[in-house]
């Protein structure tokens, strides 16, 4: 039986300016949670996409609008024998 480790990602742009940039955070359930840098919201695209590269298998992903931002969430997951090399 397979054992999932499971993450998220959330991306944050206010609406307010057309090129603002993008708040995001890279969490790893049960582990500390990452914020990446002030981004570009094509570079959070471009980090989402790498997370598939790594092994992350995209499972859901909603948007939501709140007041003039756009919160964006992307759930992942991946097998845990991965990380340990173990199959």
């Amino acid at each position: 039986m397979t054992n999932w480790k499971f993450a998220e990602v959330k991306s944050i742009v206010q609406r307010v300016h057309p090129s603002t940039t993008a708040r995001a955070s890279f969490l790893v359930y049960g582990e500390q949670t990452n914020w990446l840098n002030t981004l570009k919201e094509s570079d959070v695209h471009q980090f989402i996409a790498n997370l598939g590269k790594e092994g992350w298998e995209l499972v859901s992903h909603s948007r939501e609008d709140k007041y003039d931002d756009k919160i964006e969430y992307w759930i992942f997951k991946r097998p845990m024998e991965e990380e340990n090399g173990d199959k």
